[in-house]
């Protein structure tokens, strides 16, 4: 085999494992994305679906808290349309973050793990333990694409 034919070749290998390197970076920054947008789905549709206790009354209004251990029950959905996410990524990483904005009072943080006068309300931890077998499956077909 000649040279010229060994370099073509190698040159064609070369080229195979940058397209796919594009391919699989772009198939795992959309799987990051899916799955925070899945787990955000799952902590928003988890408020939707709670039971609730016995009314306690706050001065003239009434709060039906869930029972503890369970997603936080809505009053008037601040928390629910506080969560969002966001995905970061550089040449060789993708992060996705999902969180409330709300920071002041930080009270999401007080639901998911309780307080001194108040059982935990989880809402996060909850949603991406849920979402494990969707974030499995997408990451599993990323990789399956990439090397097409």
């Amino acid at each position: 085999m000649t040279n010229n034919k060994i370099k073509k070749q190698i040159d064609a290998a070369i080229e195979k494992l940058t397209k796919t390197k594009k391919q699989l970076k772009s198939n795992i920054g959309q799987s990051v994305a899916d799955v925070c947008l899945k787990v955000q789905n799952e902590c928003q549709m988890g408020m939707t679906n709670t039971s609730v206790n016995n009314a306690v009354s706050y001065g003239r209004r009434n709060h039906h808290p869930s029972l503890p251990g369970e997603y936080p029950a809505v009053d008037y959905g601040d928390l629910r349309r506080s969560i969002t996410f966001e995905v970061e990524e550089t040449d060789d990483t993708a992060k996705g973050r999902v969180g409330s904005v709300i920071t002041n009072p930080p009270y999401p943080t007080y639901l998911e793990y309780g307080t001194s006068r108040m059982s935990p309300r989880p809402w996060l931890r909850p949603s991406v333990e849920k979402s494990e077998e969707f974030t499995r499956k997408t990451f599993e077909k990323a990789m399956r694409d990439s090397k097409q």
